[in-house]
């Protein structure tokens, strides 16, 4: 490799370690950042960052230019000169930048990497400012609830709570953020969660569940909203409200131990008492009948000169017709004739 070629791959190599460091810029004062980078690194004449849609864009950043009004003009010439390189984000935004002289196939290689990155730099910018947005819209809304509501990111990680979060788990709001769901809770609870959550950045739908806390022996039904980048529509975080149902689950339960004990009793009583027993339903629809019943039906069929059906049907219609008419008397079965 020849000396010349030397340096240019090192030099390449230094933008392109530059650029890398993109991923690391925050939000303050990004507009400023990026400008002196764009400078430094490629020495363009003219230098436009967009974010946003076509129809609601935002520029960001910009040199080059000594009146602003000029920059659409520029940006929307008819076709791409070989100085320019323009670079679209999608509903993310635009990205433009002009050299004095035609660009190089290396430049416009570097340029791509540049634009990628710059690319997921406003998308986590957009996500970050789109929570700041909705946490202060919702703030005071969660802070009036009753139940702990919490948001979550893509890794599972605290980002705000609300004061009966923090109440609930009896923890300063510092011992929490940052921190992630599996931090706070057993391996069963955290696997079940993320599976939801995961569900939610997939679908980008809500999800409902119950859920069953060990350690502090209480029932709760979470429910998970998506929260979503008004610009490209992604899924950035959760909103998680998390309403306790375990007194109502203590009450589900023991109405059921109350049925199933009810059923052993009655399933006691049709076995042990020798009287016959039908259970009918509230619209006379025949529920239920006991061995003794069957067994006096198979008796006396014979002895009437009917078959076991006919006579069993004709009982539980003249049972049907007592009960519409109040009537506790006596059912009485005439012997069928012989023909």
């Amino acid at each position: 490799m020849k000396k010349s070629e030397y340096h240019s791959v090192v030099a390449e190599l230094s933008i392109l370690y530059e650029i890398s460091s993109l991923l690391l810029l925050k939000p303050e004062n990004f507009s400023q950042k990026i400008t002196k980078k764009v400078a430094r690194l490629f020495g363009v004449r003219y230098f436009v960052l967009f974010t946003g849609t076509e129809d609601n864009c935002q520029l960001v950043a910009s040199s080059g230019f000594k009146n602003p009004e000029d920059i659409p003009e520029k940006i929307e010439s008819s076709q791409t000169q070989p100085n320019q390189f323009h670079f679209s984000f999608g509903e993310a935004g635009l990205l433009f930048m002009e050299k004095s002289r035609p660009l190089t196939g290396r430049e416009r290689r570097i340029y791509t990497v540049f634009a990628w990155h710059l690319q997921q730099v406003i998308k986590r910018i957009a996500a970050v400012e789109t929570l700041r947005k909705s946490e202060e819209k919702y703030r005071s809304l969660i802070e009036s609830a009753d139940d702990p509501i919490y948001l979550i990111d893509k890794d599972y990680r605290y980002i705000s709570v609300n004061n009966v979060f923090l109440s609930r788990l009896g923890l300063s709001e510092k011992e929490v953020l940052g921190k992630t769901f599996g931090e706070l809770h057993s391996p069963e609870e955290s696997k079940e969660f993320a599976e939801k959550v995961n569900q939610v950045f997939e679908t980008g739908k809500v999800v409902k569940y119950e859920s069953y806390n060990k350690h502090l022996d209480r029932w709760t039904i979470r429910s998970l909203s998506p929260i979503k980048d008004p610009h490209m529509g992604e899924v950035i975080a959760i909103s998680i409200i998390a309403k306790d149902i375990t007194e109502r689950k203590k009450a589900e339960e023991e109405r059921l131990k109350t049925e199933e004990n009810f059923r052993e009793v009655i399933e006691n009583i049709f076995k042990f008492v020798p009287e016959g027993l039908l259970v009918f339903t509230d619209k006379l629809n025949l529920l239920k009948e006991n061995k003794a019943f069957q067994d006096i039906v198979k008796e006396y069929s014979a002895k009437l000169n009917y078959t076991e059906q006919e006579l069993r049907e004709i009982i539980i219609e003249q049972v049907k017709n007592r009960i519409v008419k109040e009537d506790h008397g006596e059912i009485r079965i005439a012997k069928k004739q012989d023909r």
